[in-house]
């Protein structure tokens, strides 16, 4: 318990519970779910106003808990909080203060700790799990997982498209500006969470492989990975980018600390989105028949993808799966 109780914390809070600050002052025996059944209200918000969910892909993000360090287990906690009804409030640098009705001290407090919050966040966050949590996310339905308010699903599309759009910017941010990116956040050794199993042997030598040590092996390899996350935003079909759209969200105090980041990057960053809506409309005009039944079954489905494993007697597993988007947890999960 001592040795829990002094590793960093991502932020801390006085008078709210935060999931974060459960998984540094539990035991180490405790595992991440016993933590949320008998610690965690999937309806309550921290003082950042991040739903559990939200929280959680802060906690993977800044541990550098990826799909390619078997973290298969951390995954499907996911997928158990989706189908329980957890849902995912905003972006993970997205600027939401408590409401005006609340009182000035609260307000005034949280303008005060946010760009820490979110500085700290940037300087620990590893760009290969938010990529990878967006590849798995997109195997949903976006219209579920995120939170709306009655009658105004056009905020709701903007959450989404908020969200997917950090994530280009970030992988835009350091494949297009690596120095930038580089030297506005500490190396690996100086990171309070350093990646596990991230040693590698480069002639002879042991050197950690860290998104600040760019090589053409590693930068190939994001690439890679950036290539499989469009491809997954693609074959999700409910995210069209609207350039007037992304420069109106862009300009908005939500994602100032996202605007403070792309600096004078804004106009290269435009025309990074119209290239990728560009192979958008191409992938649009492959599609097959088959591919777009399938996109038309999960808009109309009244419980994706929970109604597809009802099918299970009807279809082969191979089909069960593509209608499913490929995600494995649909039918692993016991819950």
């Amino acid at each position: 318990m001592a040795q829990s109780a002094t590793r960093p914390r991502l932020c801390r809070s006085s008078y709210q519970p935060n999931m974060l600050e459960y998984i540094d002052t539990c035991p180490q025996t405790t595992s991440l779910n016993e933590l949320f059944s008998t610690k965690l209200n999937l309806s309550s918000l921290d003082q950042f106003n991040n739903t559990v969910l939200d929280q959680y892909f802060i906690y993977m993000l800044c541990q550098k808990i990826g799909e390619e360090n078997d973290h298969t287990n951390l995954f499907q906690l996911i997928h158990k909080i989706l189908i329980k009804h957890g849902q995912i409030s905003k972006s993970i640098f997205e600027y939401s203060p408590p409401s005006l009705s609340s009182s000035n001290t609260l307000y005034t407090t949280y303008q005060a700790i946010y760009n820490s919050y979110a500085n700290f966040i940037y300087n620990e966050f590893d760009l290969n799990v938010l990529l990878e949590i967006g590849c798995f996310l997109l195997k949903y339905r976006l219209c579920d997982i995120f939170i709306s308010t009655i009658n105004k699903q056009s905020n709701q599309r903007i959450k989404y498209i908020g969200f997917f759009i950090e994530i280009i910017a970030f992988y835009y941010i350091y494949s297009n500006h690596h120095e930038f990116y580089k030297n506005n956040r500490p190396t690996m050794n100086e990171q309070f969470f350093q990646r596990k199993n991230s040693l590698t042997t480069i002639d002879q030598t042991l050197q950690i492989t860290t998104l600040s040590n760019l090589n053409p092996q590693q930068s190939q390899s994001d690439n890679d990975l950036f290539e499989k996350f469009l491809t997954a935003l693609f074959n999700n079909g409910e995210i069209q980018f609207e350039l007037r759209q992304i420069k109106s969200l862009l300009q908005t105090d939500a994602y100032h600390f996202l605007n403070k980041k792309l600096e004078n990057k804004k106009v290269g960053f435009i025309q990074f989105i119209e290239t990728i809506n560009k192979k958008h409309r191409q992938n649009i005009r492959e599609s097959t028949l088959k591919s777009l039944c399938r996109f038309h079954m999960k808009m109309c489905l009244k419980q994706f993808p929970n109604d597809i494993r009802q099918l299970n007697t009807y279809i082969s597993e191979h089909l069960q799966k593509y209608l499913s988007y490929d995600n494995k947890y649909v039918f692993e999960s016991d819950v």
